[in-house]
């Protein structure tokens, strides 16, 4: 099973998204360059013979649009979803065509050759489509057919001399058919070549994730024609036969190729948790009183960092609030409280579960230790235990942080009425 499976069968309800991004692809190509073509001049030996030489030039234009969407449980999942009906798809090109005969009439005393017509003519169509025309897509393929119609392209009379005279023309009917169908993204070290599908990119612990994104798509076009050329003579003397009448069938282009469209980029904002205490020993603390543990969550990133507080091990270890939301740029935090009621060494963990994928889970060590007097008496347990809060090693200044500093306060508020209750019932 590929890595991107296991990351969407591992993925629970519990999953978290960044700010969707626009994404506009545009691109062209040039699918007729190098379409050129002579026929020399046919038939082969003939006192009259023609000539064709054609040319296409132009190509076909693709624009879409769609949204670059990224979450994750742990890992960042990648996606891209087009818009429906925003991708537009252009056929403009055009066929030159030359026409030359040559005439061969040395026993009449008469030879040359001439260039009797120079024309352009144009091949457009217009296709809209849903993006992004990978795999698996409703329409993997987007097709563009100009089927023509049989032009006259020349009708040209021409005086050998007096008596003698050469009437040439020659249709011309056109085939041209252009498609498009998309190969993959790339984006950063994602790939993803199926519609809608989903892939995994690496973390990098950034509160903008960028993400440069190439689209690939294979181009194909054919363009075929048919020439249809006579040679009429006009003789004073004979009257006016067809000197020759064929079809010329021709393959002008049969191409496919494979193009990069020009990189686009998108930057995701992302939470980036910053906590200032990495373990804590919050000493000795007699039994029935406190002592409290500032822990300052601070946000790094562009994207609220939100999450849960809660402890893990010895039952006198409790955390208020449960919950945190620090705004980018500001701190929130939580408070944890020692509170034995045995004496001895104590432990525990805060475990911190929040919404950055580079570090949804945060794992503070705590230790202390509940003690009681030498001499434990009844008026002295639980009262005046002076000030018990244990200070984290942090310049965070938590307790008086914008927005996302009020959670923290509380907190604070919170631990103090709990300190006063114990007073009153010890």
């Amino acid at each position: 099973m590929s890595l991107t499976l296991l990351l969407l069968a591992s993925r629970s309800a519990f999953a978290f998204d960044s700010e969707p991004q626009p994404v506009d692809l545009a691109d062209t190509a040039q699918v007729f360059t190098n379409a050129n073509y002579s026929t020399g001049y046919l038939p082969s030996g003939s006192p009259l013979a023609v000539q064709f030489e054609v040319e296409a030039t132009g190509g076909a234009d693709v624009s879409m649009q769609g949204t670059a969407l990224m979450s994750w449980p742990e890992a960042l999942l990648l996606q891209f979803v087009g818009d429906p009906g925003s991708g537009i798809f252009l056929l403009d090109a055009s066929l030159d065509a030359v026409t030359s005969i040559q005439v061969d009439l040395s026993d009449w005393g008469y030879s040359g050759t001439f260039e009797i017509d120079r024309r352009s003519l144009g091949f457009e169509g217009t296709s809209f489509f849903d993006p992004f025309v990978l795999d698996g897509s409703a329409e993997p393929r987007v097709e563009i057919q100009d089927p023509g119609n049989e032009t006259n392209l020349i009708t040209y009379t021409y005086s050998i001399f007096v008596g003698l005279d050469l009437t040439f023309s020659a249709d011309m009917s056109t085939l041209v058919t252009v498609g498009f169908s998309g190969d993959q993204f790339q984006a950063n070290d994602a790939i993803i070549t199926t519609e809608n599908a989903v892939s995994a990119a690496s973390y990098e612990p950034v509160g903008d994730y960028l993400v440069d994104t190439t689209y690939s798509a294979t181009w194909d076009a054919d363009l075929d024609l048919v020439l249809s050329p006579s040679i009429e003579a006009c003789a004073s003397v004979f009257g006016c036969f067809t000197v020759v009448e064929f079809d010329i069938p021709i393959t002008l282009l049969t191409d496919s190729f494979a193009q990069d469209f020009p990189t686009v980029q998108e930057s995701f904002p992302l939470p980036l948790i910053d906590v200032g205490v990495e373990q804590a020993d919050m000493g000795d603390v007699l039994v029935d009183a406190l002592a409290n543990l500032e822990v300052p969550i601070g946000n790094g990133g562009s994207l609220d960092v939100y999450g849960q507080a809660t402890i893990e091990g010895s039952g006198d270890f409790s955390v208020y609030p449960e919950t945190f939301d620090a705004l980018p740029g500001t701190e929130d935090g939580v408070v944890v409280t020692f509170a034995p009621t045995v004496e001895g060494p104590q432990t525990a963990e805060l475990v911190l579960t929040s919404n950055d994928p580079g570090t949804p889970e945060v794992r503070i060590p705590l230790t202390a230790n509940g003690t009681v007097p030498a001499e434990d008496t009844a008026t002295d347990r639980g009262w005046d235990t002076g000030d018990t809060t244990v200070k984290a090693t942090s310049s965070c200044g938590c307790a008086s942080a914008p927005d996302g500093g009020a959670g923290f306060a509380l907190a604070l508020l919170a631990v103090g009425a709990v300190r006063i209750s114990r007073r009153r019932t010890g």
